[in-house]
């Protein structure tokens, strides 16, 4: 399923995309509109707290363009740009909200690994919540 995707850019006009409602869009909030729980968002991606925090921090990067997987990412600029980019938004969130700490942790999970279908980048500061 698709649901329109309706956020503001920078110079404040309005951007209309398509997502697909994943368990992000549903358990988040997000389908239709990512602007209640969203911590950071532009034309490309949204970030969010992670429902289940692993880390001190623990965030997501979410591509708005639906990407099953990290095996459907293809070798060229396009999706280069787009990973690079999702790095970079987790980067800065946690330099904004986990100044003190030290380590960070970036991933993608692999299939069969992956419990959601749509790509997502985990962003985490260090320490890890014990189980």
């Amino acid at each position: 399923m698709v649901e329109e995707f309706v956020a503001i850019d920078a110079n404040g006009a309005r951007l209309v995309e398509e997502i697909s409602a994943t368990v992000f869009g549903v358990e988040a909030g997000y389908v239709g509109d990512f602007g209640g729980s969203a911590v950071d968002q532009d034309e490309r991606v949204v970030a969010f707290q992670d429902i289940n925090p692993s880390a001190f921090r623990h965030y997501l990067v979410i591509p708005i363009e639906h990407i099953p997987t990290v095996k459907n990412l293809e070798r060229g600029q396009q999706h280069y740009t787009l990973v690079s980019h999702m790095l970079n938004v987790g980067k800065s969130l946690l330099q904004q909200d986990a100044a003190q700490s030290n380590e960070h942790r970036f991933g993608f999970h692999q299939p069969p690994f992956n419990s959601v279908d749509h790509l997502h980048l985990h962003c985490l500061a260090l320490p890890f919540i014990p189980w």
